[in-house]
């Protein structure tokens, strides 16, 4: 028996763990960052080299860019957090405001997704859905990194045309 990796982490959480790996989009991941860049004026990452998950890891270029957004929705937020709860804080308050920008509970990613790395995925998927409720908000005029959300478009039947329909249906059988 030969151990490939031995700092590998056994069973389940290794299979997660690649798995979550698999579903990773590079290409999204530096879109994303350019985006965020863009909105907020700053080069995103700020460093050379830094991952996607790095650059957002501490919430403040996330709590900057909730508040290009709408002004003041991180009222305060630790611009350098050098301690693991500031930095759930900035990472919190900036879940808060998305949620109050208009993504949904089931887009938004948990604090700790980021901060302990357990799913990146689910925080690009979170970035994907604040740049959909961006286009909720008129004042915002871009740039826009998601689809414009569909609109709903209802149709009114008159009851001779769902009759008619409903007997339709019933020849087809």
């Amino acid at each position: 028996m030969s151990i490939q990796n031995p700092n590998a982490a056994p069973g389940l959480h290794y299979e997660t763990t690649k798995s979550m790996a698999s579903k990773r989009d590079p290409e999204l991941e530096t879109k994303i960052l350019k985006w965020i860049g863009e909105i907020i004026g700053e080069k995103v990452p700020p460093l050379g080299g830094m991952s996607y998950e790095e650059t957002l890891a501490d919430g403040v270029i996330l709590c900057k860019l909730m508040n290009k957004l709408k002004p003041d929705s991180v009222k305060k937020f630790d611009q350098e957090p050098k301690h693991a709860f500031n930095i759930v804080e900035n990472i919190h308050k900036f879940v808060k405001a998305a949620k109050e920008y208009g993504v949904g509970d089931d887009d938004v990613f948990q604090t700790v997704d980021l901060t302990e790395k357990r799913n990146i995925p689910m925080v690009t998927a979170t970035m994907i859905a604040l740049g959909r409720a961006c286009h909720q908000h008129p004042e915002f005029k871009g740039p826009h990194i998601a689809a414009k959300p569909a609109e709903a478009n209802p149709r009114k039947f008159s009851d001779k045309q769902t009759k008619d329909a409903a007997a339709m249906g019933a020849l087809a059988l």
